[in-house]
């Protein structure tokens, strides 16, 4: 499923204003604009390059660059899992998702290159053997494809919703990527955690999981207030920052001691919510998620969701990664271990969300089940972590 909606609202976030808020913009003057990184999305739907085209030009962007082999005309691969791209008809639905992640993407990182990996769904949406085609397709550069940097996903499945030994098929691929040094965000998902517990593959240890924040800012630019995303009273999608536990895989080594000091009070626990402490905590990291500007079909819309979360993130990955090579001529690689380093570092590089909830789960001081560690300073983030990488000390898989 496709975890991002339209939304309505009148007051909607340019690219400036989220990149002003994030503090991405002392990277950008610097030129460190996602130059040289080539972000992938992965998604299950086609676009049309019209959309993140005017997209750019209306919010004063550069032009969206397509990878090698890729045009206004002919602008995403289809892939099938035979290494050819091909040809067909895929799912329609989910157009939408596939367009905001290329633009919110793009406005994080105006600079890089851009490629769209579709799944083969001529008949039907997402399903786990497609998840695998396209990721594997990716990191071996096949079906026309470059090898990203990075890559970005706002669809999932619960966890639950497919056999152990599934999910387990797709962790061994996910950890083969991270290994490439490959990094990997997901949408940790948009519903509200009493339907289910934690979506699939965000709930997987080898990619990063991003949740959603409410941000409000100040006339200046500034962050005014930023607390959890979740709007009551939680019975439908679309309402809050998915978080929880995973009932499948333990807390990765990097996350595991940082995560087991969320406890939550006992009169917040559901018996259909697990408080799992020891298993994957889901989300790692999070970003605003509501009233995101979007061109779509042609029209100006509004989009909420953490499917603008993600994608924003790998923009910002993108730009950090082109400084880390630059001053240090090293990649940062696979990131999500060197972000919980950094978290514990003072100060940190992490706006801390200690307020809202999402149902279940409720945001506190340090990693919570709902926004993970936080929203980035992203020039603290940046500075912190090449920091880590001139002195050899960066945590690895």
């Amino acid at each position: 499923d496709e975890t991002g909606t339209p939304s309505q609202s009148s007051e909607l976030f340019s690219p400036l204003q989220l990149q002003t808020a994030y503090h991405v913009t002392p990277l950008l003057q610097q030129g460190y604009n996602g130059a040289g990184q080539t972000i992938a999305i992965a998604t299950f739907a086609p676009y049309n390059y019209s959309d993140p085209a005017t997209f750019a030009s209306l919010m004063g962007l550069p032009n969206v660059q397509l990878a090698p082999g890729f045009s206004p005309t002919n602008p995403f691969a289809v892939v099938d899992g035979s290494g050819n791209s091909v040809s067909q008809v895929v799912y329609q639905t989910g157009s939408d998702e596939t367009t905001v992640d290329m633009e919110w993407s793009h406005a994080f990182a105006p600079g890089a290159t851009q490629e769209v990996a579709v799944g083969d769904t001529a008949t039907q949406p997402s399903t786990p053997q497609q998840f695998y085609d396209v990721y594997q397709a990716l990191a071996s550069g096949s079906d026309g494809l470059t090898v990203p940097n990075v890559i970005t996903c706002s669809w999932a499945y619960p966890e639950a919703a497919a056999p152990v030994e599934t999910n387990q098929i797709l962790d061994q691929m996910f950890a083969s990527v991270a290994a490439q040094g490959i990094t990997m965000f997901f949408a940790a998902g948009d519903g509200n955690v009493q339907s289910y517990n934690v979506m699939y593959p965000s709930s997987d240890p080898f990619v990063i999981a991003v949740g959603g924040t409410n941000l409000a800012l100040n006339t200046n630019g500034t962050i005014a207030s930023e607390k959890a995303w979740g709007n009551p009273p939680y019975n439908s999608f679309y309402t809050a920052s998915t978080g929880g536990y995973s009932t499948e895989f333990a807390a990765p080594p990097w996350a595991a001691a940082i995560q087991e000091k969320y406890v939550p009070p006992s009169s917040q626990l559901s018996p259909t919510v697990p408080y799992l402490p020891g298993m994957r905590g889901v989300p790692d990291v999070s970003l605003n998620a509501l009233n995101f500007s979007a061109i779509y079909q042609g029209g100006f819309y509004g989009f909420l969701g953490t499917s603008l979360s993600s994608p924003s993130w790998a923009g910002i990955y993108a730009d950090m990664n082109q400084m880390a090579i630059a001053k240090t001529g090293k990649s940062l690689g696979y990131l999500a271990p060197q972000l919980y380093q950094v978290s514990q570092m003072t100060p940190s590089p992490f706006h801390d969300i200690t307020q809202g909830n999402n149902g279940e789960f409720s945001a506190t001081p340090g990693w919570d089940p709902v926004t993970g560690l936080g929203t980035p300073d992203v020039a603290a983030l940046a500075n912190d972590l090449i920091t880590n990488l001139q002195a050899g000390t960066s945590a690895t898989l």
